[in-house]
C-alpha cells in the first residue's frame, strides 16, 4: 500500500511545468514491484517528460532502506490555465 501512494506522487514531485500556469492529471498508474519494500520509508525518484501535445510520462525508481524494489509509470495530461 505504502508503494503505491508514493508511485502516485510521481507527477507532482517531478512536475517540469509551473503549477501555476498549468494543470495536470496522471491518466494512469502503473506499478512493478520486484519485491516487497521493508520499512516505513519510501525512496521516491522520479522524473517527468512533457510532450508537444499536452501528454507527457512520469516515471519513478522506488527504494527503501535495502536498495531499489520497484518502478513506477504514469500518464499525464497537461492543460494551460
Amino acid at each position: 500500500m505504502r508503494a503505491a501512494i508514493a508511485a502516485d506522487f510521481c507527477n507532482g514531485a517531478s512536475a517540469e511545468l509551473d503549477f501555476a500556469h498549468w494543470t495536470f492529471i496522471n491518466g494512469d498508474l502503473s506499478l512493478s514491484l520486484a519485491r516487497e519494500p521493508v520499512g516505513e520509508w519510501i525512496l521516491l525518484d522520479a522524473e517527468t517528460w512533457t510532450g508537444p501535445d499536452s501528454i507527457g510520462i512520469a516515471a519513478a525508481r522506488l527504494a527503501d532502506r535495502d536498495g531499489y524494489f520497484g518502478r513506477a509509470v504514469q500518464s499525464v495530461l497537461f492543460e494551460k490555465r
